[in-house]
C-alpha cells in the first residue's frame, strides 16, 4: 500500500482522501505533473492500494504524495516533506488504471 502517515499532510488535504487499487498490469506510472508527457517519478504495481487526495482540473488525474528515498543527482538533498505527484485514473486507450475501493 502506498500511503503516508496522517500527520504528514494538512487536515484539509486529508479530507480529500480516497483509496484506489491499481487494476492495470504490470504497473501504473506516477508522474510529476498531471500529464502523460511529465516525468515518471515512481511506479505502482498491479494490486497495490493507493491513497489519493483529490483530482486535477481535467478530472483524469488523482493527486498522490510520495516520500522521496533517493534523488537523481547524488549531491542533491532529499526533500523532507512529501512530494506531490499524479496518477491517471483511466487512460483514453488503455482503459481503467485504478478502481475506487471505498
Amino acid at each position: 500500500r502506498l500511503e503516508l502517515m496522517a500527520e504528514d499532510l494538512h487536515p484539509n488535504v486529508m479530507n480529500l482522501r480516497e483509496t484506489f487499487q491499481v487494476v492495470r498490469k504490470p504497473m501504473v506510472a506516477v508522474r510529476s505533473q498531471p500529464s502523460t508527457e511529465a516525468q515518471i517519478v515512481f511506479s505502482v504495481e498491479y494490486g497495490t492500494e493507493v491513497d489519493t487526495f483529490g483530482v486535477d482540473s481535467s478530472g483524469l488525474w488523482r493527486r498522490v504524495f510520495c516520500q522521496c528515498t533517493r534523488v537523481a543527482k547524488q549531491d542533491a538533498p532529499l526533500p523532507r516533506e512529501p512530494v506531490e505527484a499524479w496518477i491517471m485514473e483511466e487512460h483514453p486507450s488503455l482503459g481503467p488504471l485504478l478502481r475506487l475501493l471505498h
